[in-house]
């Protein structure tokens, strides 16, 4: 994996608005358009308000990443909530990654390629959106990333300078959050 640094000021660290509309679904309406959609098992059903068993496991258990982020960040999409959310058509449910600045990605479940002979994309952000780093949901701190002087006590030091870690995807930016370090997630290298 590679990461950079970057120096932390404020306008860095300001979360924008997102202009993005798309409801939070219940547990009762992802369960139901779910279910309609996928075989009907005991792994689909959850006590999380808005994650499946099969995503906290795929993240928890898989991945390895702590339960209280992802359940913080995360959110289980039918495919008719992952196209509102992508602006274009889904071929498959998916994890969405909220980030609290209002920027988003969709881990769909079955990833697939746009093109014949192109390489499905694990992860699809929106088309059209404009595109901004993800800065992950603090599962108890509102104000995580904009109290500015205690993220600079947080953060990792490189010769007494505090430096967010940089990495590329969601998932990747929870990890060392969940373990008191500030990353921030780059959507991906190509963007289209």
């Amino acid at each position: 994996m590679t990461t950079y640094s970057v120096e932390v000021n404020e306008q860095l660290c300001h979360p924008h608005t997102s202009t993005h509309t798309a409801t939070n679904p219940t547990n009762s309406q992802i369960s139901e358009d779910y279910t309609s959609q996928t075989h009907k098992n005991k792994r689909n059903q959850t006590n999380s308000p808005h994650l499946l068993n099969q995503h906290i496991h795929e993240c928890c258990i898989k991945r390895g990443l702590d339960r209280s982020w992802i359940e913080a960040g995360c959110s289980s999409l039918t495919i008719p909530q992952a196209s509102e959310y992508l602006h274009y058509q889904a071929k498959s449910p998916g994890i969405l990654i909220k980030g609290a600045n209002g920027q988003y990605q969709v881990k769909p479940d079955k990833p697939w390629a746009d093109r014949q002979g192109k390489k499905a994309p694990k992860y699809r952000t929106a088309y059209g959106d404009e595109y901004d780093a993800l800065l992950p949901i603090h599962p108890t701190d509102p104000n995580h990333w904009n109290n500015i002087p205690q993220l600079k006590e947080r953060c990792y030091k490189i010769n007494g300078h505090p430096v967010l870690i940089v990495t590329e995807g969601g998932f990747k930016a929870i990890s060392p959050c969940s373990h008191g370090i500030p990353t921030i997630a780059l959507m991906g290298v190509e963007m289209g």
